[in-house]
């Protein structure tokens, strides 16, 4: 089982542990105020038995909410304290592909997640 958690934290700052990938947050004055409008962000797989209680987490912790869930899974759209997009999904990217599949969006184009 995969998890995600925070690794180390500082006043300015944190490093966080996804997988086998690991994030640097840190807090800098040069960075915008508010979100961007485009809908890029960066997706965590979550479980499904740890979703809700991230979702609070987050939503206790007064991170801005910038899009309600229109997906399939349990999702919560947030932004970190510099405005980053963000977003925790209690499934993962195959299923996301497969939903995509099941009810494509105008010029959807998928490739193979594997090579041989």
């Amino acid at each position: 089982m995969r998890r995600s958690w925070v690794v180390a934290k500082w006043p300015k700052g944190a490093y966080l542990l996804a997988g086998e990938t690991w994030i640097a947050l840190t807090l800098d004055p040069q960075v915008r105020t508010q979100t961007l409008p485009e809908y890029t962000h960066v997706a965590f797989t979550v479980s499904s038995s740890d979703f809700e209680s991230m979702r609070r987490r987050i939503t206790d912790s007064g991170a801005p909410i910038w899009q309600d869930n229109q997906t399939e899974g349990a999702s919560l759209y947030f932004a970190d304290p510099n405005g980053h997009k963000l977003e925790i999904h209690a499934s993962d990217l195959r299923s996301r592909l497969q939903a995509a599949r099941a009810r494509p969006w105008e010029g959807l184009e998928l490739f193979p997640l594997e090579t041989s």
